[in-house]
């Protein structure tokens, strides 16, 4: 069975360390400079920090924002063999 990790942009690693660590009850598994891996039941969440008005996109023109509803977030999952889960 695949890791699946929920990744989460953050404008300020700090702050959002302490949002999803206090509010959700995670524990810190690991911290860096501009990102934290953290743990909740068998998931793990990876916050990175990312710079408002960064463009998330190669070659297009969007960017960043984190007003409401724009969602900085998507999954990894990690397999031990791709080949053997891909064919």
């Amino acid at each position: 069975m695949p890791q699946v990790s929920i990744c989460i942009d953050v404008a300020d690693i700090k702050q959002g360390t302490k949002f999803y660590t206090n509010a959700l009850g995670c524990n810190i598994k690991r911290e860096e400079q501009q990102s934290s891996a953290l743990t909740a039941e068998n998931v793990t969440i990876r916050l990175i920090e990312k710079e408002e008005n960064s463009n998330p996109l190669i070659n297009e023109s969007s960017s960043r924002n984190y007003r409401r509803h724009w969602t900085p977030v998507h999954l990894d999952f990690a397999v031990t063999d791709i080949e053997k889960h891909c064919l």
